[in-house]
């Protein structure tokens, strides 16, 4: 610091014009730095990158000197010099005074300690431009924006209201745990027995977070077994290029869309939501790959598997809720680095936010009790053996169900091939109706509360589901 630009010393580069693209710098440092390594050459092709074609007049520079800062703006176009020391520069008009070098404001600390002579600062714009207005007369410069960019923050999450509770028929205080939780932890999982609305709730609160009038802030996507890191963050893709000429270009995927989505200027303090379904078919370690990372220091950045020369940082502002089956034998598999990443909330028919649901609904559309009560022998019958096979209330919830026949239908073609994937091995096909068939677990639910009877309507056979 003490002159008037900012240089790099660049001394083998040759002279790449500053308007260069990226493979032109890396030509250029490939020539002149053969006795370094690949690697190394990588790296510094990203930062004379960096300093040739993406600074650009009036950005603001920042660099380190003792224990300050010290903040400039640039005056120039990159040039070369004959001194071997700083041979590529650019003319800087600095701030007067220092910054101190201690209790800087975030995200500040973490891009300080990026590796590298060339580091982008963007993340900290906000900070920066209210540094350099604090001293709007800099010499030979105009004076800095009148605004600042607007920061990147955790949003506050609205309250649940008794009335969004009434209508997903939860408690109000559940929901508001589940809130609170992505408040302080950004991601959850959903998890649970089939039929516990996992996926339902997750995109009703999502949408009830983000706002009516944001409804674009909500996207979903489902993991299965052949969904990869290309597939979630980026990848190249094939692509038609001039003529009939075909051949692959880096596309985003949907975290790295609604990431950029979420990091825009005037959305930075507005909540943003990615659920992923079916978390657990999907190889997380090969999905995430690098944005594991990410996952845990939401603060601070890393260098992309596609785009080396990009350092990427998961917006404080965009949320994840992600569900899994217990019913998958899968979700045994989940390493322990996604569990200590994600806060996990259990939905299950008999305890917590779902249990006493199908009450709730039936009581609230004026319908008899007749669909929970043989719910809760059901889930009575299995739990004995199997707690995270029981059945959710939402197989009861489904208009056809409010009939003896569209009851029946249920219970045999939904509930019984069930019942029957989840005890294979274990028990026979005649022994799993025999125990759990419709007229078996009617019986079961009318001794329970007493009754010689159970019907929601006129009385059917349902032998057939026996």
């Amino acid at each position: 610091f003490g002159n008037d630009f900012v240089s790099l010393r660049a001394q083998h580069l040759g002279s790449p014009d500053p308007r260069s693209n990226f493979d032109q710098v890396q030509a250029a440092v490939n020539a002149g730095y053969q006795h370094i390594d690949y690697a190394e050459r990588k790296v510094r092709a990203q930062e004379f990158y960096r300093f040739l074609s993406q600074m650009k007049v009036d950005d603001f520079v920042l660099t380190a000197f003792e224990s300050n800062l010290y903040l400039g703006v640039i005056t120039g176009e990159a040039e070369y010099t004959d001194d071997e020391t700083s041979r590529l520069r650019r003319q800087v008009a600095w701030r007067q005074e220092p910054i101190a070098n201690d209790e800087l404001q975030a995200p500040m600390p973490r891009l300080l300690e990026e590796q590298g002579s060339v580091v982008d600062l963007t993340d900290g714009l906000s900070i920066i431009s209210t540094w350099f207005e604090a001293e709007p007369e800099v010499s030979g410069t105009e004076p800095g924006p009148t605004t600042s960019p607007q920061p990147a923050v955790v949003p506050q999450l609205r309250e649940a209201t008794a009335d969004f509770a009434a209508k997903l028929h939860v408690q109000r205080d559940d929901i508001q745990e589940v809130i609170r939780l992505l408040q302080t932890r950004q991601q959850i999982v959903f998890y649970g027995p089939p039929g516990t609305g996992k996926t339902y709730l997750a995109g009703k609160i999502a949408r009830f977070l983000a706002g009516e009038e944001h409804g674009d802030h909500v996207k979903t996507v489902q993991f299965h077994p052949s969904y990869a890191y290309e597939d979630f963050f980026e990848g190249y893709r094939p692509a038609k290029f001039d003529g009939d000429n075909v051949g692959f270009s880096l596309e985003p995927g949907p975290l790295r869309r609604i990431a950029a989505e979420a990091s825009l200027d005037g959305n930075r303090d507005k909540p943003y939501f990615l659920i992923i379904d079916e978390m657990n078919r999907g190889n997380l370690a090969k999905i995430f790959g690098e944005l594991y990372f990410l996952l845990e220091y939401r603060d601070q950045g890393i260098n992309l598997q596609y785009n080396p020369q990009q350092t990427f940082v998961l917006p404080p502002n965009l949320f994840i809720i992600g569900t899994m089956n217990t019913s998958d034998r899968s979700i045994a598999m989940v390493d322990a680095a996604i569990r200590r990443r994600f806060a996990f909330v259990e939905l299950h028919p008999q305890e917590g936010m779902i249990s006493g649901m199908l009450e709730r609904f039936l009581e609230t559309t004026g319908q008899p009790a007749l669909r929970a009560e043989l719910l809760n022998a059901l889930n009575s019958e299995i739990g004995a053996t199997k707690r995270d096979l029981m059945v959710g209330p939402s197989y009861f919830m489904k208009d056809h169900a409010e009939t003896e026949q569209g009851l029946a239908e249920i219970w045999k073609y939904e509930l019984l091939p069930l019942l029957e994937e989840q005890y294979f091995g274990q028990m026979s096909r005649e022994k799993i109706r025999e125990k759990f068939g419709l007229a078996a677990v009617r019986r079961k639910a009318a001794g329970d509360v007493g009754l010689a009877s159970l019907a929601v309507g006129p009385e059917s056979d349902d032998k057939a589901t026996d």
